[in-house]
């Protein structure tokens, strides 16, 4: 039979122990540790949950470091040294960044309002050039457009015999929207309008047969 060659199992070392705790410290994984100390992981995870506290005692202060892991504890530094000095510099060059972007900031805003300014004049430049506008129309105290029809709708109510009713309506101005005829009148022809019983009724009979469909007539001050 094969005989199976045991391999003698090493006790850790308190130097060993120190050194794991310092590569910990630097941030390296547990493999790591393990690799570079020459010991298992899980003597490495063992090490690093306080199991072998006890030995560092043992350790004199002055005891030189592992060679190996002497190098390698300097190069972090350095290295942990390198990455601060490049963060404050990456933090300077923002906090320029930042102010010439406040600057930036600034002058976009005087830019707008000047561009602002340009605009209105360039705007009253051309009201100034251009030809005269015709007037607006007075607004009247009623909505609607004017009734084109409405001096159709007087005359038959005149030729059905309401005769009296078309001559106050001359001089009314009218005007339509949608379903509702305004009808802007002097004082005295809207107090006839409103004191008539068949005057509304005729306007709007009249109306229907004119435009083809029945509205609402509401008497208003011209």
């Amino acid at each position: 039979m094969r005989e199976r060659k045991m391999l003698a199992k090493r006790n850790i070392m308190p130097e060993e122990v120190r050194n794991a705790k310092l590569l910990l410290s630097k941030g390296l994984s547990d493999a790591e540790v393990a690799s570079i100390i020459g010991r298992s992981v899980s003597a490495v995870v063992n090490i690093r949950n306080g199991a072998y506290d006890f030995m560092l005692a043992d350790v004199p202060n002055d005891t030189p470091d592992d060679s190996r892991v002497y190098i390698l504890l300097k190069s972090i530094d350095s290295r942990l040294y390198q990455q601060n000095e490049d963060m404050k510099k990456a933090i300077d060059r923002l906090t320029g960044l930042n102010s010439a972007l406040v600057e930036l900031q600034n002058e976009i805003k005087v830019c707008s309002s000047c561009m602002t300014a340009m605009l209105d004049a360039l705007n009253d430049l051309k009201r100034q050039n251009s030809p005269q506008a015709e007037p607006e129309a007075t607004p009247t105290k009623y909505p609607g457009k004017d009734f084109e029809n409405w001096g159709e709708v007087i005359r038959r109510v005149e030729v059905y015999g309401d005769k009296f009713i078309a001559d106050n309506l001359r001089g009314t101005k009218a005007s339509l929207d949608g379903v509702t005829l305004y009808l802007a009148c002097t004082p005295s022809t809207k107090k006839f309008l409103k004191s008539s019983a068949v005057a509304i009724p005729r306007i709007k009979q009249q109306c229907r047969n004119v435009i083809g469909y029945g509205v609402e007539v509401n008497v208003v001050d011209l």
